[in-house]
This record gives structure tokens, C-alpha cells and sequence, in this order.
């Protein structure tokens, strides 16, 4: 109905309609992701279950440190976290970032990741701390 209807108002819309859909195939086809010919399957692949669940927590000075009361992005501070060993000069960041925008002294700090199973019950796997700053 709506391929007749359109047809018998503007043919030129029409012709559009069918052109955007060819390259919408042929773009599919070809496996191109861009705009406006985004694949399909990018939006439609089931996502699989992950193994185990992933929580990073900082200790400064021996006391955690509650990101909620942070001066930044509580995600922001997660990511770091959870990538912090692909830098060398995160902890010496963190630091000096700690003292200028809170009143702590940081003399000592240690993330502490933990993982979880996956599945419910969550169970504790295993615990990795990793020192990032020692004075």
C-alpha cells in the first residue's frame, strides 16, 4: 500500500525510496559500515555471555577510596582503573591529580581487581592487586 501510494504521488520519491535500498544491499553485501549504510548485523548480533565480572576497587593509604566522592567521573575513574596497567605513569597521575583536588596525602596506592563469575550466584574467582604508587 504504501509502495502504491507513493508510486502514484511522486515518482521521484519513489525512485529513491529504491535507490537507497539497492545501496542499502549492496552496501550490506560488501560488508561497508557507513553512514547512511550501516549494516544490519552490527545492530542484530547476539551478544555472547561474558565469562566472569570485573571489579576494580583503589586503595589509598590502606583505606578505600570511595569514587563516589571524587573530584571526577566516577566512570571515567573505572576505566582507568580497569586499564591501569597498560600505563606506566598512571599511579604518579593519580597522585599529584589526588593531591591538588582533594585533601589526602598519598603515600600508598593499590587497585585491587577482583573478579566474579558470570553466573548467579556471583562467586569471587580470584583478587590482583596491583601497586601503582609507593613512596
Amino acid at each position: 500500500m504504501f509502495w502504491s501510494n507513493c508510486i502514484q504521488r511522486d515518482k521521484l520519491l519513489f525512485l529513491f525510496f529504491l535507490a537507497f535500498i539497492a545501496g542499502q544491499a549492496l552496501f550490506t553485501i560488501k560488508g561497508v559500515e557507513t553512514f547512511p549504510f550501516w549494516n544490519y548485523g552490527m545492530y542484530s548480533e547476539k551478544s555472547n555471555k561474558p565469562k566472569y565480572l570485573e571489579h576494580s576497587k583503589l586503595l589509598l593509604n590502606d583505606l578505600e577510596f570511595d569514587l563516589n566522592k571524587a573530584p571526577f567521573s566516577k566512570v571515567y575513574m573505572e576505566y582507568q582503573l580497569a586499564n591501569a596497567e597498560k600505563s606506566e605513569t598512571f599511579g604518579l597521575w593519580l597522585k599529584a591529580y589526588l593531591e591538588r583536588h582533594t585533601d589526602i596525602k598519598v603515600e600508598k596506592a593499590v587497585i585491587i581487581h577482583q573478579y566474579y563469575s558470570a553466573d548467579k550466584p556471583y562467586k569471587l574467582i580470584r583478587t590482583n592487586e596491583q601497586p601503582i604508587y609507593q613512596h
